[in-house]
């Protein structure tokens, strides 16, 4: 659905001529990029409103889009996999959040797990989506800075004795979910390896 559309705006563009026939693809794929974004925002947004809180849908996004855009990772095969994936994650999120009651240092421990994934790791690149050397650098950059700013946050707000609520638990949530995201290709990548070395 999404590459079909994406095809569609994109020859449409370039009939109206506002971009070269011959950058079609290009246009095409960044089409595609932007839908299945929106899409997988409305999935979140969707049942944020479903469980009754449209508030950590809103936060959960804040703290996981920023540091994903820098630290890239998991990417499903398909669109409806990538949906799926994102929103089971989401929907766990929130069902942690509602159900426990986190230490005042969780966010500090999310910190510096985060800050060390985006160290060893960052940006796992997908497949299909090859990162220039100087996009690379520019997104590691980003994704160590992000995550410090997120640790740097969490220290302070506990040195102020800040009372850490349902909506601070989620927006931390959010982070172990790009922690996994970020990890998950490596560790397969890794295991695959291994299985392959053993044969």
């Amino acid at each position: 659905m999404e590459h079909e559309l994406a095809k569609k705006i994109a020859e449409s563009a370039a009939l109206q001529g506002h971009i070269p026939q011959e950058k079609i693809p290009i246009y095409q794929y960044g089409f595609e990029l932007l839908i299945s974004s929106v899409c997988s925002v409305l999935f979140i947004l969707a049942i944020g409103i479903v469980f009754g809180h449209p508030g950590h849908a809103l936060i959960y996004l804040a703290g996981f889009i920023p540091i994903r855009v820098c630290a890239g990772g998991y990417h499903g095969k398909t669109h409806l996999e990538c949906y799926i994936v994102f929103s089971i994650a989401f929907a766990l999120c929130i069902w942690l959040s509602l159900s426990l009651t986190f230490a005042q240092v969780f966010p500090i421990i999310t910190g510096f797990a985060l800050l060390l994934a985006m160290v060893c790791f960052a940006p796992v690149e997908a497949k299909n989506k090859p990162l220039t050397p100087k996009r690379r650098k520019r997104n590691r950059r980003g994704a160590i800075i992000l995550s410090a700013v997120d640790l740097l946050i969490a220290l302070v707000l506990f040195s102020l004795q800040f009372k850490f609520g349902t909506l601070s638990s989620i927006y931390y949530l959010s982070k172990w979910t790009v922690i996994l995201f970020t990890i998950w290709p490596v560790a397969y990548e890794t295991l695959q390896n291994l299985i392959c070395v053993e044969r």
